[in-house]
Formats: C-alpha cells, structure tokens, sequence
C-alpha cells in the first residue's frame, strides 16, 4: 500500500499559497452515512435501524452537528431530496432493486396539492456562483499587479475607453447547474400514471393503503420519528433548524394525512422552532409555515391547535422573524388568539 510521505501543509501555509482550509474532518458517522447510501437493502435497513436506536439512547444519541449531512441521507431515505442526483439515486435503489414508488407518495397524502412543490429540489437549490473561484497565489498577485498599472494609467490618461469585461457566461456554457440530471433518469418505474380527482379517491377508494401493507410508508414513517426523537437535544436542533431540506420535510408531514405523520410533523416543528430564520429558509417555506400555524390555529382538533401556538410562539421569539410574522399573519388570526 502506497503512503503519503508529504508532509501536511499548516493552515497558514495553505492560506499563503491560496489554497482551501476547508479540510476532510473523518468521524465516528462515515460508516453509518455509507451504509445509508448503499444500494444494497440490507444494509439500508441495518443502518436505519442503528440510527433508531441511537435516536432513543440517553447517553450515545446521534449528534447531527458531527456530521449535518446525515440529515440530508436520511431526508432521502424518506423521498425528500437536496440535489437531483441523489434523487437519481434513490429512485434507482427503491424503485428498481425494493419496487417501491418515490415519487408518488407525498403527492398520494397531502391533503392539497398547493405544497406539492416542496418535494421538488430543483426550486430549492442554490444558484451557481457567476464567477469560479481561484485558489492561486501567482494569479492573485498578478491581477493586483494589473489593477495598479490600470489605475496608474487612468490618472495620466483622461479620454481612455474603460477595459471591457469579460463574458463568463458566454465562455464556460457549461459550468452550469440547468440539466443535472434528464428527466428520463429520474422516472419513477412505480409511480401511478392514473390521474384522480378528489372526488374519484372517495368513490373507488383509491390512496395508500395503512399498516404494513404499505412499506414505503412505514420507511417514512420510521425517518420521522428518528428526526423527531433527535429534535429533542438541543444540540441538534441548531442543525436541524437551519437544514432548508429538513424544514421541506417538516412541512410535508404537517400537511399529510396519512398515519401519523401530521402528529410527528407538529412535534418536530414545535421543537425546532426557536432555531428558525424565515429569511434565511426562503420565502416559499415562509409562506408555508404561515399559512400551516393560520390554518391550524381555525381547526377543531385542539392538539393542532395547541401545536401551532407553539410553534408561532417560538418562532416570535427571533428579533429577525418579527416584521416577517407581523405582516404574514392576516388580522383574523390575531382576533383568534386573543379570544
């Protein structure tokens, strides 16, 4: 086996010479996140199973801020994704190697469609930087060189035209992010082609089934609870808090009506609240969330009830949500409070 006899470089030293700090940091997780993205379903399911249990241990709970892209595996594992090429992924591992449907689930247990565009990653990326970055000492000097003969140049020289900039975007066309991944590849094999209405699910009753008869499900039922259990230590509901991805997944459990998923969606939602930054989770998870605690401050169950309150209560308690919740709440809800 070959070894590395270079010695590592210190972090002044990369610094100097224009290289990334941002160094590999191996953890105790690295295993348990390559079980996770293995295809094989045995594995998939020995390593969902050790994070049940390390969700429900006291003294070896999972410390998501170690390793935060847990979340995002496990998010997956639960048909929520970060990049359609994870999505590739998985549909590859769960439609072709276990047959079950991805794609199809969230929209089979909504209880409206006006959410529908939380599963969709691609709204939810961020956009590619205009510019690429460099990491070279030489170039850095050199452009600081140039910009001092500019300037020199501009002050002896009053009528010169301005030096015209260069085009990236013509240059490097493909160093973009539009077509990650075809829409070919990310074809669900078991997704239902069948459109209904609402009204057709209650005449021919169609939907998902309940129990165990519906095993995706049951994964994603068993994914919310470890991230309901793990919303519980506070050290990691600073990671979870801030995940956009998460937040996503939260909000489609709130709106589901399958199971019990409405009920772990409002316990994850009440406990990482006081970690929530509208303006950093975007406008469209704004909107959702607000429109989640109005909605559920006018219904009749009381544990809905009762859970939104908390939520609006916890998330208030940020300076940076007050102008957002202020004016995102619409008069009524406040007379509802206050009655």
């Amino acid at each position: 086996m070959l070894k590395c006899v270079l010695p590592l470089l210190s972090e002044s030293l990369r610094d100097y010479n224009g290289l990334s700090a941002d160094l590999y940091k191996p953890s105790n997780y690295d295993k348990l996140a390559l079980s996770l993205l293995s295809p094989l379903p045995n594995e998939q399911d020995f390593a969902i199973n050790v994070c049940t249990l390390l969700s429900n241990e006291g003294k070896h709970t999972l410390r998501l801020d170690k390793y935060p892209r847990l979340v995002n595996i496990l998010l997956a594992h639960a048909g929520v994704f970060d990049s359609p090429g994870t999505r590739q992924l998985f549909i590859e591992v769960y439609s072709r190697v276990r047959n079950y449907s991805i794609n199809s689930f969230w929209s089979d247990v909504l209880d409206s469609q006006d959410v529908i565009d939380l599963t969709n990653e691609k709204t939810f990326m961020k956009k590619p930087p205009t510019s690429l970055p460099t990491f070279s000492r030489r170039k850095t000097l050199e452009k600081e060189k140039q910009s001092k003969q500019q300037d020199a140049a501009a002050s002896t020289t009053e009528n010169e035209e301005p030096t015209a900039l260069i085009d990236i975007d013509g240059i490097l066309p493909d160093c973009r992010l539009d077509s990650l991944a075809s829409d070919e590849s990310l074809r669900d094999q078991n997704q239902n082609s069948i459109k209904f209405e609402e009204e057709d699910k209650d005449l021919f009753c169609v939907g998902r089934t309940l129990g165990t008869q519906d095993p995706y499900g049951q994964r994603v039922l068993q994914i919310a609870s470890i991230l309901r259990n793990l919303s519980f230590t506070p050290e990691n509901t600073v990671i979870l808090g801030r995940n956009r991805c998460f937040l996503r997944f939260v909000l489609l459990c709130v709106r589901a009506r399958w199971s019990n998923l409405h009920q772990l969606g409002f316990d994850i939602l009440g406990n990482i609240a006081n970690e929530i930054i509208l303006k950093e989770a975007g406008e469209r998870i704004t909107d959702v969330v607000l429109s989640c605690v109005a909605m559920g401050i006018e219904s009749q169950d009381r544990f809905i009830v009762i859970s939104c309150l908390e939520v609006l209560n916890k998330i208030s308690q940020q300076d940076s949500n007050e102008e957002i919740v202020t004016f995102g709440l619409a008069d009524n809800v406040y007379e509802l409070i206050c009655r």
